[in-house]
């Protein structure tokens, strides 16, 4: 059974959807960027990370500018480097700094990050990182956000995905933990939601429409 919140959810992504399609459609055609349309991207190819926060409200936007030209490696972010060097390197979550990091975290919004607030929730959090990241490597790869969720409006709520001026992906800052399970596997490619797009990029659209394998 599908609870209420989400399929309200469900609605509030469709208005957003067909708003961003009346807007686009006329002016990109059949092919244009859909919101929260699912993308499939090369693991291997998502190294960097927009420093700009763009919004998930601006999925499928095809938005013009320099927001990609400022950006940094994706191992620069914290969720992103201690998830590496525990599932990677070995490190406890406490010596990689997770705990430290979401405590800080927890302090400076003085409330709850994440769903957690305080050590014992920050701890039961990842353990239960380590079951999914268990249970991916069972899989061989990343469940679609429908998969996971049950419903959900096409690929929201996953890893946010936007597409730079020369089309390589480029990590939208939502999604951190299951893009480091990804890093980590070194799984071949993982399903996305797509952030805005470069005009530039619109040429390399099929390519990451196109399910691997």
């Amino acid at each position: 059974m599908v609870s209420i919140a989400k399929e309200l959810l469900y609605l509030r992504d469709s208005i957003r959807a067909g708003r961003l399609n009346r807007k686009q459609r006329r002016k990109f055609g059949q092919a244009t960027p859909q919101y929260a349309e699912r993308i499939w991207v090369e693991t291997s190819q998502c190294l960097e990370a927009a420093r700009q926060k763009i919004s998930r409200r601006k999925s499928g936007l095809v938005m013009s500018g320099d927001w990609d030209r400022e950006r940094r490696d994706i191992t620069e972010i914290p969720k992103i480097r201690y998830c590496l060097a525990h599932w990677q390197n070995g490190l406890s979550w406490e010596d990689a700094g997770a705990y430290e990091h979401m405590l800080s975290l927890i302090e400076q919004k003085s409330g709850a990050v994440d769903g957690v607030s305080n050590l014992s929730e920050i701890k039961d959090r990842y353990k239960k990182l380590d079951a999914i990241y268990a249970q991916t490597q069972k899989d061989g790869a990343l469940k679609t956000a429908q998969t996971i969720r049950g419903k959900s409006f096409r690929e929201s709520g996953g890893i946010l995905i936007h597409l730079d001026h020369n089309g390589p992906p480029l990590f939208g800052n939502a999604g951190h933990h299951r893009l480091a399970i990804a890093q980590a596997h070194g799984f071949s490619h993982f399903p996305a939601q797509l952030g805005v797009v470069h005009p530039d990029a619109l040429p390399h659209m099929d390519k990451y429409r196109a399910v691997p394998g």
